[in-house]
């Protein structure tokens, strides 16, 4: 199953939802845009396993994190269970340096995301 949006493209990767962003930057300019989309994604019948490939994406800035981290805080509320992949350096510092960032789980490659499942 694949499903493609503006923002990411979303594909079942055997009982693991994965959302590749297709956008290379998450940002005020877009911020609406990304954040409508996946939070249409948060449904009673939302998967149980979610990863969240960021590979594509270069630039992202606070407004960027923020929208992210809210979306972790959906899907955990939600009941589902969510990693995020291929992100770069700097901005999983920024992530992890928030007050209440500790708790996102960062993988290296989706390869190890979905593995850790």
């Amino acid at each position: 199953m694949t499903v493609a949006s503006f923002v990411f493209d979303l594909e079942l990767v055997g009982e693991v939802s994965v959302i590749r962003f297709v956008v290379d930057c998450i940002d005020s300019d877009n911020l609406d845009m990304v954040a409508d989309e996946l939070l249409e994604f948060i449904t009673p019948d939302s998967p149980a396993k979610l990863v969240v490939d960021l590979s594509r994406v270069v630039s992202i800035d606070h407004v960027g994190l923020e929208t992210l981290a809210i979306f972790h805080d959906s899907v955990v509320a939600d009941g589902s269970d969510i990693r995020f992949c291929c992100l770069r350096p700097e901005f999983k510092t920024a992530l992890q340096n928030s007050d209440r960032r500790p708790d996102i789980d960062f993988r290296d490659s989706l390869a190890e995301a979905l593995v850790a499942f």
